[in-house]
C-alpha cells in the first residue's frame, strides 16, 4: 500500500473528516472524505482501504526543511531550548512573518519562482523571534490547505500529527489554534509499519474492520484543543499574512 494511507490507518484517520499530517522535512497532508477530490490546486485523490472512503493528498515543500535549515545555520541550541524561548515571543513577533517558500511556493499557490521571505523584523528581535515567525509561516501554510480542503468539499474535523515536529508541544499547540482544528500526537513511532500490522490483522480476522483495530492499536498521546485567546490573534495574523503575501507575489510574478 502507499506509505501515507498505510499511515492514515496505523494513525486512526480512518473517519470522514479526519487528516493526516506527516510532518517531516515536507509536510504532508491527506484529508479523508466520502468523495475523492479532482481540484484547480491539484490536490492528490485516491481510494482510501476503509470502505467508502477516499483520501487527498497534498504537499507543503520545505517545511519541517525551514525550519531545519534555520537551527542548522543560526541556532546552536538544541530544539528544546529553541521552543521554550519561542514559545515566550508571541506577542514581540506580533509583526514579523515568514514565507517558507526557499524550493518555491507549490502548493496551494503554484508559483515556483518565489522565495524564503522575512518581513517586519526590526533591531529587538533575535533568533529565537525567528524561529517563532517560521514555526507560525508553516502553521499558516497548513491554515491554508485546510482552507481549500473545505472549499472543494472536504472539511477536516481532527487532525493527526506525526514526525519530527510533533514532537513539539509549542508546534502542535500553535497549529490548533491557527486551524481551529484540534490537533491528535500519537504516543507510537513507525505509524507506517502500524498501519501495514492493522491491514494483515484485519485480512487475518483480529479485528472485524479498520475501525476496530484503530481503536485497539492506535493511541492518542495528547490531544491539543485550539485555545479561544491564541486563535482569535492568529485570526488577525493569518489576514495580514495573505495581505503581505498579495503584495510579494507581485514581485515574483515578474521574474
Amino acid at each position: 500500500a502507499h506509505d501515507q494511507y498505510c499511515a492514515s490507518i496505523g494513525a486512526g484517520a480512518v473517519h470522514e473528516g479526519d487528516m493526516l499530517l506527516s510532518a517531516g522535512t515536507t509536510w504532508v497532508l491527506m484529508g479523508i472524505g466520502e468523495k475523492p477530490l479532482f481540484t484547480k490546486s491539484y490536490i492528490a485523490p485516491g481510494k482510501h482501504p476503509v470502505e467508502g472512503l477516499y483520501g487527498a493528498i497534498a504537499s507543503l515543500v520545505c517545511s519541517g526543511a525551514s525550519l531545519q535549515w534555520f537551527k542548522n545555520e543560526f541556532l546552536p541550541e538544541d530544539f528544546g531550548k529553541m521552543n521554550e524561548e519561542a514559545a515566550k515571543r508571541r506577542e514581540k513577533t506580533k509583526e514579523l512573518f515568514f514565507y517558507p517558500y526557499l524550493t518555491g511556493a507549490f502548493y496551494p499557490i503554484w508559483n515556483i519562482k518565489a522565495k524564503g521571505t522575512f518581513t517586519g523584523f526590526t533591531l529587538e528581535h533575535d533568533r529565537f523571534d525567528f524561529a517563532r515567525a517560521i514555526m507560525e509561516g508553516v502553521a499558516f501554510g497548513v491554515k491554508r490547505a485546510i482552507d481549500d480542503f473545505s472549499d472543494n468539499g472536504c472539511n477536516i474535523r481532527q487532525i493527526v500529527m506525526m514526525g519530527g515536529a510533533s514532537k513539539s508541544p509549542l508546534w502542535c499547540q500553535m497549529i490548533a489554534s491557527v486551524t481551529g482544528v484540534p490537533i491528535l500526537r500519537l504516543n507510537q513511532a513507525d505509524i507506517c509499519a502500524l498501519g501495514a500490522s492493522m491491514i494483515a490483522a484485519c485480512q487475518l480476522g483480529f479485528y472485524k474492520d479498520y475501525h476496530e483495530a484503530a481503536k485497539n492499536m492506535a493511541h492518542v498521546e495528547h490531544r491539543f484543543e485550539p485555545i479561544v485567546e491564541e486563535t482569535k490573534f492568529y485570526v488577525e495574523k493569518f489576514e495580514r499574512f495573505l495581505e503581505m503575501w498579495g503584495l510579494i507575489q507581485e514581485y515574483y510574478k515578474k521574474q
